[in-house]
């Protein structure tokens, strides 16, 4: 197997600019690098976990009872609704006693799991593309858990970037917080439109 070859392209795949990297941009955005953290350590522990449950033959199965994802997908998009309308209404950036107001960190976790654990894509991904990998004799062997640490170090730089760049465009617009939370907002009515459009079938 041609380690570097995968590794390079998994990285291009995950750099493109998918569910997770646009929630992980947006919650730089309107809360910075901290509060992304936690999107990004949900997301990853939830690909992880997909990896590992594909490599046991449970995600075949899962990807069998498709209105698991379904439920999961709305549940993601209408908090992401939530979250849009709460910061558009004025949940700015401060208070008015100019302490910062903050996304929880079990809503930001959550979505991170919902975002990774919710998306039939990846499982499908995972569930295809995991035989290539695995001995039959002995599936978990060295070999597979190599591919869930590289698959999870690349998620895991990946929503890095976008966190980061998100925390960028943050500071660079600190003294806008009106706009700058409308900005998100949209954003993340976008993300939840994306979502609840895969369930009905729009996308």
């Amino acid at each position: 197997m041609d380690w570097l070859a995968f590794t390079l392209g998994f990285f291009a795949a995950a750099m493109s600019p998918g569910l997770n990297m646009l929630t992980a941009l947006t919650i730089g955005i309107s809360r910075g690098y901290k509060r992304a953290f936690l999107f990004i350590l949900s997301s990853t522990f939830s690909l992880a976990a997909i990896v590992f449950l594909s490599g046991l033959g449970i995600g075949f199965l899962i990807t069998r009872a498709p209105a698991f994802f379904d439920v999961l997908r709305v549940a993601g998009a209408i908090y992401l609704f939530f979250i849009a309308f709460k910061m558009w209404r004025g949940a700015g950036l401060e208070d008015t006693s100019g302490a910062r107001v903050d996304l929880s960190r079990k809503a930001v976790v959550f979505q991170g799991f919902v975002s990774s654990f919710g998306d039939p894509v990846v499982w499908g991904f995972m569930v295809s593309l995991l035989p290539k990998f695995m001995d039959a004799s002995d599936p978990l062997n060295g070999t597979f858990v190599a591919f869930i640490v590289i698959i999870a170090g690349i998620e895991f730089v990946a929503t890095n970037i976008y966190a980061t760049c998100g925390t960028a465009v943050r500071k660079f617009f600190a003294s806008h917080a009106i706009a700058l939370n409308r900005f998100a907002a949209v954003i993340f009515g976008v993300l939840g439109a994306w979502m609840l459009g895969e369930v009905v079938g729009w996308l």
